[in-house]
């Protein structure tokens, strides 16, 4: 089941971003304190004008939690933590990122 649903919710994701040609897509990202939990949720985010209700005419942010797994400890484990994260997307090459958000915490903003 929990396979299934990681892939379907991975597929929707994929639709989604590749509505206006992939372009228009935000990638969050935040690391846990490493006494909590040593992981960092990777998160894109994209207005979608498909998602238009009654309510919402113009249309609604679209988000995609893609994962929040263990990456370590130093920048370059945070990237590659990221590029596997992505990668699970079948259109990750396609995908034209408009920004990227991260806080100035001490998780992957300077080597520790």
């Amino acid at each position: 089941y929990i396979q299934d649903l990681a892939c379907s919710v991975l597929f929707n994701c994929s639709v989604r971003l590749d509505e206006e040609c992939g372009v228009g897509a935000y990638f969050a990202s935040d690391k846990a304190d490493e006494k909590v939990k040593k992981g960092m949720a990777k998160c894109i985010s994209k207005w979608s004008p498909a998602l238009a209700t009654e309510d919402f005419p113009d249309g609604q942010v679209y988000i995609c939690l893609l994962d929040s797994d263990g990456t370590g400890a130093t920048t370059e484990e945070g990237a590659n933590g990221v590029a596997n994260s992505l990668m699970k997307l079948p259109n990750h090459e396609t995908i034209v990122f408009w920004g990227v958000i991260a806080d100035s915490g001490g998780g992957f903003t300077r080597e520790p």
